[in-house]
């Protein structure tokens, strides 16, 4: 990630971990942090994601507020203090003590104090989450990796009906929750069990039944390569990664086919349900075939999101993308895998392809003329309205926009990026016919 960042699309580590315990059900984040960091962290990912989650303690959470003299003297006693007060006060079954950047950077020893609190049989955890280890993106895998270690237990047997769904983390995409509910009702009809962690008042229990899945399923081409490893080392569950999240017929069938491949499933049960799924789809996408226009794009989002769409347009609708700029931190030894999954049509040219987190660099890379829309975030209004360009918001910040479960992902969240992708193109005119 670049040092400084002119208007960055999301929060820090502090904020993506926020995000992550705040959709965990009845768990309560403990902020460690001075008094700002909360609410600007909360604001800056949940907020720009549509704001869909709240905490345990609506809108709000404890916090120690750290003072100048807890960085002279050490915030531990104030911390202990905040704890045992959580504790006797909110009924919630997990308190996930979070650390900023003060406490981190003056060594308090969380660590050593939340230990105190599990020897005595207390659900409390710590995560170190100072803005400076990185962006929310490592605040999510930060959370996924504290809860393999100290929270899911080893386990006596396997269940092998269960499966961990990973890589869309809470808040790192506009759609987030829709799209965990759209692959894991996929993922049900080929007779598995899904624990989402975040969705559908999953919580304390699906963290701990983490360790008892048979296998995980990671949407992402670069997200938690660390806990991957964590799950196969301490817990003997292999993972399957798929770089990007489906969106559209062809997509998702393409993996559909290869999850149920890697998770032994009977192949006509799998062609069953992609063949249920994809009429399901065309049987309102038909309705479509007038009103797509051939519009030139330009896509900038998240990879995963970005990868979804691109390959959606480009398969199902031979929609050309120009332009594709990547703006979540994806390590440059992934780069090229991101590029392939963005390229490759027989039938159409590659875009141009930026990785990009600051916003000045991707003003500068949409200054050309050869696109007619973009679909981006809610700062590319700036470059729209004077150009007069089409545009759909499909990333973050997404704005001050409300968004409930809706989805991209999948079959169905293919269906309700069409409408949001038609709505927002021009009318197409034929004589005599009004469209």
């Amino acid at each position: 990630m670049a040092e400084i960042l002119q208007t960055p699309r999301g929060s820090c580590a502090l904020g993506g971990a926020l995000a992550a315990v705040a959709s965990i059900n009845k768990a309560v984040p403990i902020l460690h942090a001075g008094p700002g960091c909360g609410v600007q962290a909360f604001a800056g990912q949940l907020g720009n994601a549509g704001a869909n989650r709240t905490c345990f303690v609506p809108d709000s959470f404890p916090c120690t507020n750290m003072s100048q003299h807890d960085v002279v003297f050490g915030g531990i006693d104030h911390l202990d203090e905040v704890i045992r007060g959580s504790i006797e006060l909110l009924k919630g079954e997990l308190f996930f003590v979070l650390t900023g950047c003060t406490s981190d950077i003056i060594g308090d020893d969380v660590e050593n104090l939340v230990s105190d609190y599990i020897q005595r049989g207390e659900p409390v955890t710590f995560a170190n989450t100072g803005g400076f280890h990185g962006d929310g993106a490592r605040g999510y895998e930060t959370v996924i990796e504290t809860a393999l270690a100290h929270i899911a237990p080893m386990p006596e047997t396997k269940d092998e009906c269960l499966v961990n769904l990973l890589g869309i983390g809470p808040a790192l995409s506009k759609c987030w929750s829709g799209n965990i509910e759209e692959i894991a009702r996929i993922l049900e009809r080929l007779g598995f069990r899904v624990n989402t962690f975040f969705t559908r008042g999953e919580g304390y229990a699906q963290l701990r039944a983490a360790s008892r899945a048979s296998a995980n399923i990671i949407l992402s081409p670069h997200l938690l390569a660390e806990a991957e490893k964590q799950f196969e080392s301490l817990h003997g569950i292999k993972s399957f990664r798929y770089p990007g999240v489906p969106a559209g017929p062809t997509e998702t069938t393409d993996f559909v086919r290869k999850a149920s491949e890697f998770l032994g499933v009977d192949s006509a049960l799998a062609d069953r349900v992609i063949r249920e799924e994809e009429a399901y789809f065309f049987d309102y996408a038909s309705a479509t075939a007038m009103r797509i226009p051939t519009e030139k794009i330009a896509i900038v989002a998240d990879a995963n999101t970005a990868i979804g769409l691109t390959r959606f347009l480009a398969n199902d609708y031979s929609q050309q993308v120009v332009k594709v700029i990547v703006t979540d931190d994806v390590p440059e030894m992934i780069q090229p895998v991101v590029r392939g999954r963005l390229g490759g049509f027989r039938w159409l040219p590659d875009p141009d392809i930026h990785f990009l987190q600051d916003d000045y660099d991707i003003k500068q890379a949409l200054a050309g003329d050869e696109f007619d829309m973009i679909l981006g975030s809610s700062l590319e209004d700036e470059i729209v309205v004077p150009r007069g360009l089409q545009f759909q918001v499909v990333s973050l910040p997404a704005g001050p926009d409300m968004i409930l479960s809706k989805a991209y992902a999948g079959y169905r969240g293919g269906l309700t990026f069409l409408e949001d992708f038609i709505n927002a193109c021009r009318p197409v005119h034929i004589p005599g016919i009004s469209l």
